[in-house]
């Protein structure tokens, strides 16, 4: 079986300034609640290895309600192939504390918000790719916090059954398994945990 390595960040971003992606194509859509650079030119960089010249767009930072639920957003305009999003870590926090503060219990709170946004996509003829919450590996089965349901480990593990459930019902919804990637490829090659929050 031949060795395979995965590309390193600066060979794909490279990749990604060498070939600039074809404007006349859809493009495949970024929407982040942080700052999405460097997944945007992991990302064009990755669409060039597969062979693919679409451009990657990158809505305005945390914009996703914005673009997804207004009308006429730039996102709609774009025609995008696909839309990706993703939400840390820091963004997921802060949703739970304003729940929180509004009296709601979180999950379900979450589950109508990724609904409205699923059938948003659809009504345009949209995929939605929503990229789980990374479970951090030095919070293993077993650990003190997630046994207790109000901690954050328990939520976003809990949060990430959920969105399985709901890919299940809603159409437009997909699921980027970011720690079935991180199993793949070893999640000490592709995070720290010092960075991650």
């Amino acid at each position: 079986m031949a060795n395979f390595s995965w590309p390193s960040f600066n060979q794909l971003k490279k990749k990604a300034q060498a070939q600039p992606g074809r404007s006349e194509l859809a493009p495949v859509a970024l929407l982040s609640d942080s700052a999405p650079q460097f997944l945007a030119s992991a990302l064009a960089g990755s669409l060039r290895n597969l062979g693919l010249d679409h451009p990657v767009w990158t809505a305005p930072l945390d914009q996703i309600e914005q673009q997804l639920l207004s009308p006429n957003s730039e996102l709609w305009e774009k025609e995008a192939l696909i839309t990706i999003v993703w939400e840390g870590g820091p963004g997921f926090r802060r949703r739970l504390r304003l729940y929180q503060e509004q009296n709601r219990d979180a999950l379900p709170a979450e589950a109508e918000r990724l609904k409205a946004l699923s059938q948003a996509a659809e009504q345009h003829g949209q995929s939605l790719l929503y990229c789980n919450q990374v479970e951090i590996a030095d919070r293993l089965a077993g650990h003190w916090s997630g046994q207790m349901p109000t901690s954050f480990d328990y939520t976003s593990k809990a949060f990430n059954v959920l969105l399985w459930d709901l890919a299940r019902e809603e159409k437009a919804l997909q699921i980027f398994d970011l720690n079935a990637l991180a199993a793949l490829h070893g999640h000490r090659h592709w995070i720290q945990p010092a960075l991650a929050y």
